[in-house]
């Protein structure tokens, strides 16, 4: 037994499939090492005698329901898919069988769809503390996502859920010697993903009624932000056994997508964006990555789409005379909607979606 330094520690993290039971992470395709960072919190609401013959004392204490919450955040990289899994989860959809783009050449298509609810969709995740002791969070409900990405720096996947329960390594199903014995998913990339500096990296965004997203909507853009957030509350309820713990945490308001950006400068020529505020102008837009490319067919590659961008109801910013030493530079925010049909041009994309195309054969929710 040894301490480790937290560089020297590993995350083990895969697809729950029982609430509250911890997924084996050692059997095949099912848990992966992440590179990333880890925090969460764990407390119990706590009940104190208050009758009268107790002084001002507390006498005892008693624990009651448990509370876990946990973040996970990580630079953008292909090489683990443990982030693309707590994405999908949170998002709510995946692909179930994807196919190649190229015949035999493993460049698998998976489409992450936004859906009414993601019911059923958790993780299990373990994670040393020393090099022969480990946490155990059997099973995490993820609930909000963040993907922030800026012009020549590295992009960053930021998520946070509801665990059910810390275990200790004792009691744990994958203990730290799972964990040791996992391995990283492919070959270390550092940032193709999240660069915005290659040459297939782009932002383009027209009206919704407009014609097919091309290169000469390409926007020239700072930085962005998207936010997925589903509201969600732990729920406890009498059980033989196990009652401080939530079961599958529920959600309790609409699913909420926002997209945000900074354009280099005002002119209207390219968009006018306060008058498209003014108007609530529906738009639809494209964000595209690519990567190293898998044997001889396509690129990894990542590209969202958002069908419906409705401008949110907060006037853009920038506009804003605020001294003589800076630029003026518009950040216009949306709101992603879910449409009834597909706009011009984007058939069959009613919803924001993610498309990965990456070498992992079997789908994301395995």
């Amino acid at each position: 037994m040894s301490d480790i330094s937290r560089a020297e520690s590993k995350i083990l993290m895969g697809m729950g499939s029982v609430w509250g039971t911890p997924r084996d992470l050692a059997a095949s395709g099912v848990g992966y090492l992440s590179h990333a960072r880890l925090t969460f919190t764990d407390s119990f609401n706590e009940y104190r005698p208050n009758d009268v013959g107790f002084d001002l004392f507390i006498r005892d204490t008693l624990k009651l329901q448990r509370s876990v919450g946990v973040t996970y955040t990580c630079d953008m990289q292909w090489n683990a898919p443990s982030w693309l899994q707590v994405l999908a989860c949170v998002m709510g959809g995946t692909t179930s069988s994807p196919a190649e783009a190229t015949e035999t050449e493993g460049d698998y298509v998976h489409t992450i769809t936004l859906t009414s609810n993601n019911k059923g969709k958790f993780m299990t995740l373990a994670f040393l503390i020393e090099d022969d002791e480990a946490l155990e969070i059997p099973s995490v409900k993820w609930n909000t996502c963040t993907l922030t990405w800026t012009t020549n720096g590295v992009g960053t996947f930021t998520a946070s859920g509801i665990g059910d329960r810390v275990v200790l390594n004792a009691n744990a199903q994958n203990k730290a010697n799972v964990i040791n014995a996992g391995s990283y998913a492919g070959a270390f990339q550092a940032a193709p993903l999240g660069a915005l500096n290659a040459g297939n990296h782009y932002f383009r965004l027209n009206d919704s009624d407009g014609d097919a997203l091309g290169s000469g909507d390409d926007m020239e853009i700072q930085g962005c932000t998207l936010t997925v957030n589903r509201a969600m509350d732990p729920k406890y309820v009498l059980r033989a056994a196990n009652s401080p713990f939530t079961v599958e945490p529920r959600q309790t308001t609409l699913t909420e997508a926002t997209f945000q950006f900074t354009h280099w400068k005002i002119d209207s020529s390219i968009r006018d964006w306060y008058a498209n505020f003014l108007a609530e102008k529906l738009a639809k837009g494209e964000l595209h990555f690519d990567g190293d490319q898998i044997g001889d067919g396509e690129n990894q590659s990542l590209m969202l789409q958002m069908p419906g961008m409705k401008p949110a109801p907060d006037a853009p910013g920038g506009y804003g005379v605020d001294d003589n030493s800076s630029h003026a530079e518009p950040n216009p925010s949306y709101t992603l909607l879910k449409l009834e049909s597909a706009p011009t041009n984007m058939t069959g994309v009613t919803g924001p979606q993610f498309v990965a195309t990456i070498p992992r054969s079997t789908s994301l929710f395995n």
